[in-house]
């Protein structure tokens, strides 16, 4: 290293760094992500906050599944009622409405015995016996991985 004082009154410092041989230095490896599995079916996807529910469906038509994405379990038991038989429940607990994720998820379990469910809160005090939670705030990794497991796939981190 060395500095020097310009004739501007600015300092310029010049580093010195070693030369390496092309021999010595490894090369690194840079590999495409791993494939992300494309699954087939619908999610139904319930989340009142919009930007976080327009994220969500865009991650998860990502994944080769359908996306019908509401605001509220009365808007997805619409839904229902019209003839729409989703794969897969990804609900948020706490939200607006008659019905919470849970009571929500119960519902649609009941007429729909295939359906699997990942419900999402924020609050750790939540838990359940019954269904998969995913504690928000969580990654697209996380999101994935959850999915997946709802679906039997194994899904690895992008």
């Amino acid at each position: 290293l060395s500095l020097a004082r310009g004739a501007d009154g600015g300092t310029t410092a010049t580093l010195w760094l070693p030369h390496l041989a092309t021999s010595v230095v490894e090369e690194e490896t840079v590999s495409a992500p791993a494939p992300v599995p494309q699954l087939s079916g619908t999610a139904l996807l319930v989340e009142d906050q919009p930007e976080l529910r327009g994220t969500m469906q865009r991650l998860i038509g990502g994944l080769g599944l359908e996306v019908v994405s509401v605001p509220n379990a009365d808007q997805a038991l619409l839904h229902i009622e019209d003839g729409l038989r989703p794969n897969l429940l990804i609900s948020d607990i706490v939200m607006p409405g008659t019905l919470d994720g849970k009571q929500l998820a119960d519902q649609l379990s009941e007429r729909l015995p295939e359906l699997s469910v990942l419900l999402m809160s924020g609050y750790s005090d939540i838990t359940s016996d019954r269904y998969r939670i995913l504690r928000k705030p969580f990654n697209i990794n996380e999101l994935r991985r959850e999915i997946g497991q709802c679906f039997g796939v194994a899904i690895r981190a992008a």
